[in-house]
């Protein structure tokens, strides 16, 4: 009996040593996260919009302010920050001095400089479906490719025209030069051995 009670004491006193002993033992504090290396990424989306404001004679009106405007998106207003006129029509931009004219009827007009990468503001890739074009629709198309290049191309622009038939840069790659998006207009033809009858292009040699 005695032998049992002192076992019971020795263990009891080593438990409480134990106990003692963790409870002594100082826990090890966090360490807050490092806060040096944190990246806080945030996207912006910026739009541009293209807009043509007329009087009532249909002439452009050119004097516009940004405060002129207002852009709303989702019933919310949105800032403008940047705002530029942009003549559609280069030939009869208004400049200091009067251009002289020439006499010579088979002058070869100036191609335009080489646009910088700053100086882009609009891309176009205009893809024809040359493997389904019928013969019906190859002037129609050629018509308002040459409508679209005359009338819609600002300065600023480069465009490309890509048929499906023989991939990206079958006739031309981006350019600005309306002589040269013009030639591969008038290279569309029709094809009789597609589909339903299918127009091809002759290659442009540059």
């Amino acid at each position: 009996m005695n032998k049992f009670s002192f076992t019971s004491v020795i263990f009891l006193l080593f438990l409480l040593f134990s106990v003692s002993v963790f409870a002594q033992t100082p826990m090890p504090t966090a360490t807050p996260p490092n806060d040096d290396g944190e990246v806080v990424k945030i996207s912006t989306a910026l739009i541009q919009l293209d807009v043509i404001v007329t009087d009532k004679k249909g002439n452009q009106v050119t004097d516009l302010k940004p405060e002129d405007f207002e852009i709303f998106e989702n019933g919310e207003k949105q800032n403008i920050t940047n705002f530029s006129y942009i003549f559609s029509n280069p030939e009869k931009r208004p400049t200091d001095s009067p251009t002289p004219k020439t006499t010579d009827k088979f002058s070869i007009p100036i191609p335009p400089a080489k646009l910088k990468l700053e100086q882009v503001r609009r891309t176009y890739a205009i893809v024809i479906d040359d493997l389904g074009l019928s013969f019906e629709n190859v002037n129609w198309v050629q018509q308002s490719l040459k409508k679209f290049v005359n009338e819609q191309m600002q300065e600023g622009d480069l465009v490309a025209v890509i048929r499906t038939g023989s991939g990206i840069g079958a006739l031309q790659s981006f350019t600005s030069d309306k002589r040269q998006l013009l030639a591969a207009i008038n290279k569309i033809k029709w094809n009789p051995q597609g589909r339903g009858g299918i127009s091809t292009f002759a290659a442009i040699g540059t």
